[in-house]
């Protein structure tokens, strides 16, 4: 049976297919929506395809005269890729002297730096992509699998859960360990303790599992050469 996040892989793989063919053959009023539809309200695709999407999207608005548009999406493949740049073999000189005049706009206005623009020449060279995490940071409870997802919020958020129930759960422990030696302690006190020990465990492995499924939707290309654990 199909994982399903191979099968959202494949998805993506055709939409992204079928906007790049309504782009090719210039049905922009195709291509629009959807590479919207990938880029927007975030990105689905990893960084190479969403350069690629971006210059697309804004190639395809530039063309049909959405020109405030097109420089605002010019301006995003920018922020992404300030070394990116227009192939005169395909764009018309205009279109780039528009790109071009962004560029130096936002270094003018020290958006962009003269050093992230004088990057690779090619035209959307692999670069920024952030080395992917090793898989097994993944495994670690107390937030360890955020943290290396460049999650932090996440993060904070298992480690000060799971410090939380830890605490409370040996807390109780040694509370009842010295209450056993002046005779018997109430059950709601081993509920206690049992009880937070237990949802320590489950926030943890609910951690684990996070991190995890956000490691492979992030990186889904060193997912696919890893086994699962």
């Amino acid at each position: 049976m199909p994982k399903p996040q191979a099968d959202e892989r494949e998805l993506l793989n055709v939409k992204f297919e079928a906007a790049y063919n309504a782009f090719k053959y210039q049905d922009f009023d195709s291509a629009i929506p959807q590479l919207r539809a990938l880029l927007y309200p975030k990105p689905r695709l990893d960084l190479r395809r969403e350069l690629r999407g971006r210059e697309w999207l804004a190639a395809a608005l530039w063309w049909t005269n959405k020109r405030d548009e097109a420089l605002d999406e010019f301006t995003a493949l920018l922020l992404k890729q300030p070394a990116a740049r227009l192939d005169p073999a395909q764009y018309p000189p205009k279109m780039i002297e528009d790109f071009e005049q962004r560029r130096r706009r936002l270094v003018d206005t020290g958006i962009l730096t003269a050093e992230a623009v004088a990057g690779d020449p090619l035209l959307l060279p692999e670069v920024g992509r952030p080395e992917p995490p090793p898989l097994g940071l993944m495994l670690f409870p107390m937030g360890v699998g955020q943290f290396a997802n460049r999650e932090p919020g996440k993060g904070w958020l298992f480690l000060a859960g799971e410090a939380l129930l830890a605490g409370s759960s040996l807390g109780m422990y040694w509370y009842n360990a010295e209450a056993g030696l002046n005779g018997p302690r109430p059950l709601r006190n081993d509920v206690v303790q049992i009880s937070t020990g237990a949802a320590f465990w489950l926030v943890a492995g609910w951690g684990v599992w996070d991190a995890v499924s956000t490691w492979r939707q992030k990186w889904p290309e060193r997912a696919q050469e890893s086994p699962r654990p």
